[in-house]
């Protein structure tokens, strides 16, 4: 007997894996081939979210539905384009922490000492955005990166050592000393 989609939608909804497991069989694919095409990368994701999302849902929500394949469809849409957008405030988050950010820029960081931080190593960069431009202490430092205390130093003073290395390459040495210290 071939049971409805709408059916296994709403046995799924009360937790049947099996509806579940068939529901996905039907239009897991296809979504996922739907949802590469938009979101590239977060397909599969995408998809297993939405699926996620529906067990989340109110009953009535789900038993309103009348086209579950167009139903699905939209959520997936709707998932890649918020996956998308996601990402893209990510990628403005993490080229305003470095470069062009306003807080960073009151603190005194010139253009010089933005520029050498963003050649630095991730980690590096970190560590020298954490102490030398939020000034947290390397005890508030150990909890925010999940490392002992001393890994923080240590890698504070690489840090410090690189940026100053970078800063020599690309100023004269009484520039530096300026750059340097505000």
């Amino acid at each position: 007997m071939d049971v409805s989609d709408l059916d296994l939608l709403l046995r799924m909804h009360r937790g049947e894996a099996v509806a579940a497991e068939t529901l996905w069989r039907r239009f897991g694919p296809r979504l996922v081939a739907h949802a590469a095409a938009i979101a590239h990368s977060d397909a599969e994701d995408v998809v297993q979210g939405v699926f996620l999302d529906v067990m989340e849902m109110k009953r009535s929500e789900c038993a309103r539905v009348r086209d579950v394949a167009a139903w699905l469809v939209t959520l997936t849409r709707r998932g890649c384009l918020n996956a998308l957008r996601a990402s893209r405030r990510e990628r403005a988050r993490r080229a305003r922490s470095v470069t062009g950010a306003k807080e960073v820029r009151y603190l005194g960081a010139t253009s010089d000492l933005l520029r050498a931080c963003e050649a630095l190593p991730r980690r590096q960069r970190e560590v020298i955005l954490l102490r030398d431009i939020l000034g947290l202490s390397f005890d508030q430092m150990q909890i925010a990166l999940g490392v002992p205390r001393s890994t923080a130093a240590s890698r504070h003073q690489a840090a410090r050592s690189a940026l100053a290395a970078l800063l020599a390459r690309d100023n004269p040495p009484a520039r530096q000393m300026e750059v340097m210290h505000g």
